[in-house]
């Protein structure tokens, strides 16, 4: 199956109108820099990939995206930022009626949920906090600003890691894990760091249920982290299938924390408010462009929020 994907792109406005065209690995990739209203207005990506499924498209957009956005960020020397999955279209060339998938797309208009949460928990600006969970807000905060899912892994470990606190740890030897014995004074080196270990204690104490926590190891978040900062192969955690995910859980497990511990009862937990497979919305349109393989003549998304009348979304 041959499937067309849409991502949201965030970049410095430029006075050109036509979009570009890439080619990667069999991979399609269009850049319009310039406002295209599908789904949501602003600038885009498209990819078509041929895959499996829906899922196996996005997950191999994914491994691809990221380095396609460092390049095109170093050569350019500007921050375009490759953001959020919007939507997934499938090739249905002769079809009248199409499939379109996509998960928690905004409609512009007033977001006031968050005065609320000002209003009731004035006190908390008033708060004395720990140096560690200061640190961790800090960090959970550069999550929150950042729109590129590795940065914002990072910044999520490095504040799991203020909230865990570290501990005097061995120097072991890469090659054959022996201990590093200091040539001067002849004591084994050791260094602070926050081992495995603590952050599987802190998930397990730290959530209600299992359900998320058994899905989280720290052996294997440190393995991603240090994949992530280094020319390795990425591999996710078991239970994931792409960092979105997994960013999804970390912000899950650090926000409720913190609000806690400081009487928040009502936290917005939004690092990523878009591109996960985890929950994802399924509807159907009508297309005047019957033989297109992708048809983008998609109606307006608040037509289907509001149900309007003759809307061409398909409304059960």
């Amino acid at each position: 199956m041959e499937y067309l994907i849409q991502f949201r792109v965030d970049a410095p406005d430029v006075y050109y109108d036509q979009p570009i065209n890439f080619e990667l690995d069999e991979i399609i990739l269009t850049l319009f820099l310039f406002d295209l209203s599908l789904i949501s207005t602003g600038k885009k990506l498209h990819l078509v990939i041929s895959a499996e499924s829906k899922e196996e498209a996005y997950n191999n957009a994914w491994n691809k995206l990221g380095d396609f956005n460092n390049r095109l960020m170093f050569l350019t020397g500007q921050q375009i930022i490759i953001s959020h999955l919007e939507f997934i279209i499938e090739n249905q060339a002769g079809h009248k009626e199409r499939n379109i998938f996509f998960r928690d797309i905004e409609i512009p208009g007033k977001q006031e949920i968050f005065i609320g949460r000002i209003n009731d928990y004035k006190e908390f600006f008033k708060e004395e906090i720990d140096a560690c969970d200061r640190t961790a807000i800090g960090h959970y905060n550069e999550a929150l600003r950042s729109e590129s899912p590795r940065e914002q892994f990072r910044a999520l470990y490095i504040a799991l890691e203020a909230l865990v606190g570290s501990e005097n740890a061995e120097a072991i030897c890469d090659e054959c894990g022996d201990k590093l014995i200091c040539p001067k004074c002849k004591k084994t080196k050791r260094y602070p760091r926050v081992t495995a270990k603590r952050i599987d204690d802190f998930i397990k104490n730290t959530y209600d249920d299992d359900i998320v926590g058994n899905k989280l190891a720290g052996s294997e978040l440190t393995r991603l982290r240090a994949s992530l900062s280094h020319a390795q192969n990425i591999k996710m955690p078991k239970g994931f299938s792409n960092l979105i995910d997994v960013i999804d859980s970390l912000d899950f497990l650090i926000a409720p924390h913190i609000a806690k511990k400081y009487r928040i009862y009502s936290i917005g937990t939004s690092i990523t408010k878009y591109g996960s497979f985890e929950s994802v919305d399924y509807f159907k349109y009508r297309t005047t462009h019957v033989q297109e393989r992708f048809a983008l003549d998609i109606p307006p998304l608040n037509e289907l929020k509001t149900r309007t009348p003759g809307t061409r979304w398909i409304i059960n």
